[in-house]
């Protein structure tokens, strides 16, 4: 059994070919209690419910790899960055300013 889980919440979506994916997010800590049988569970953020239900996956932590680890963003598998440009917005509309 580990020393520590992490919490994951779990979003399923469908990429632009209709592909069904599923989004992993980290959102808190969970470790064995010492005196119970039992968890204690830390939640740093909380899940947006799915349909009515707020549902948290307790999971082994990830181990890092050396990009991540040194903070380099991950790239794709020719190891050039990913270019995320094309999901910005240029159109965004600017309220005026008051004087």
């Amino acid at each position: 059994m580990a020393d520590r889980y992490d919490a994951v919440a779990v979003r399923r979506y469908k990429d632009r070919d209709g592909n069904e994916k599923s989004q992993f997010t980290t959102i808190g800590t969970a470790w064995p209690m010492r005196d119970k049988d039992g968890f204690t569970v830390r939640l740093n953020a909380v899940p947006a419910p799915t349909e009515g239900e707020y549902v948290v996956l307790l999971m082994p932590p990830r181990q890092k790899d050396d990009n991540r680890a040194s903070g380099q963003s991950r790239g794709n598998a020719q190891g050039q960055q990913a270019n995320f440009s094309r999901d910005l917005d240029d159109d965004i509309p600017f309220a005026p300013e008051f004087r």
